[in-house]
């Protein structure tokens, strides 16, 4: 990859006798001059002046800065030194550009791009003659048979899947390895959803699906009051039954759902803890297992303490809002996820995937 140089001549405003020409150097700018004077060549110009400009309110305040623009900043202001173009700022603004001309330095002085060690690797799904492991790329998890088989989607590992569905299921291995909740954001289609699937189909795991619309109610989460046989009594939802048996929940729809719907499962994804309405109280394991050294399991029972499984996960497909309708998530309960974009595959790629689906 070839390097972009930054040519930047030192001095101060009022001495015009330091600025002579200085050769190309691939080190961040010392800011601790007054003055700089900086060639920016070999670079994108729109990008520049993404990094320069500071948001005025006027649009037509600033110039296109273009390949070998000169830029000059000192105690006046920001200046473009080129044939018809300059403009200057405000002192207010002198800290702001003087930030931005350094992560510009910065990134012109090492423009080589740390990527990951799997990037441009060959990714291929590997699984083991005992069908104890999986690994992909240089993730490996190790697999447990499920109870109930019948709760493990099948159907969506057909064929060779492209690189860059791998690419995701080594990111869903990495994170379920690490014990975090993921949620998957992208365009309208079923991309997102068939890539959850593929990975419980992949990995084994038992799921529990839900589907959020804006009449879902916190009911439908937790439990929900039935009468059978002329008796009334609490039932377990789709998120309580995958805490207790260690299951995957699959929350399609996040944008669809109400503000005061989501927010339920706050405590759960934070720190395995849930209230529910029948007394029970969901408690994360690691706490259930340093109660049961100090009681027995009948006083937990009596107790009402139920253990949340240390296999419980959770899958959340979205769309972004905006641009597309709905509710955008809640701060405190976007933080709880690890987040992943999950494009719809093109023309090319989808293709041969349909050909293998159909015949």
């Amino acid at each position: 990859m070839q390097a972009y140089s930054v040519s930047y001549k030192e001095g101060t405003s009022s001495s015009a006798s330091r600025n002579e020409d200085a050769d190309d150097v691939f080190l961040p700018l010392p800011l601790i001059q007054s003055c700089y004077e900086i060639n920016i060549t070999q670079w994108s110009s729109r990008w520049v002046k993404g990094i320069l400009r500071h948001r005025p309110r006027k649009r037509n305040k600033f110039t296109i800065l273009a390949e070998g623009v000169n830029v000059r900043v000192g105690e006046e202001g920001l200046h473009c030194q080129a044939p018809g173009t300059r403009f200057t700022t405000t002192k207010m603004q002198q800290k702001a550009l003087l930030g931005r001309l350094h992560v510009l330095s910065r990134i012109l002085a090492n423009p080589t791009v740390q990527r990951h060690p799997s990037a441009g690797q060959f990714l291929q799904i590997c699984k083991y003659s005992d069908a104890s492991k999986v690994t992909i790329g240089d993730v490996t998890k190790q697999i447990i048979e499920p109870k109930h088989p019948e709760l493990v989607p099948i159907g969506y590992l057909k064929g060779d899947l492209p690189q860059s569905t791998l690419q995701h299921l080594r990111w869903l291995l990495q994170k379920d390895q690490l014990g975090q909740d993921v949620f998957l954001i992208g365009p309208p289609g079923p991309a997102r959803r068939l890539l959850a699937m593929a990975f419980l189909q992949l990995t084994k795991r038992e799921a529990e699906f839900v589907s959020l619309t804006r009449d879902t109610t916190e009911a439908d989460l937790k439990q929900r009051r039935e009468i059978k046989a002329g008796t009334s009594f609490y039932c377990d939802q789709s998120a309580v039954r995958a805490a207790v048996e260690g299951r995957v929940l699959v929350v399609e729809g996040v944008e669809k759902a109400e503000r005061n719907v989501l927010p339920v499962l706050n405590n759960l994804l934070e720190n395995r803890e849930m209230q529910l309405e029948d007394g029970r109280l969901l408690i994360a394991a690691n706490r259930y297992d340093k109660l049961l050294q100090e009681h027995s399991q009948e006083e937990l029972d009596q107790m009402r303490l139920v253990r949340v499984d240390q296999n419980f996960r959770v899958i959340a497909l979205g769309l972004p809002s905006p641009p597309y309708q709905g509710h955008p998530l809640d701060p405190p309960l976007r933080s709880r996820f690890q987040g992943r974009h999950v494009a719809s595959l093109n023309f090319k790629v989808s293709f041969p995937l349909l050909v293998t689906i159909v015949l």
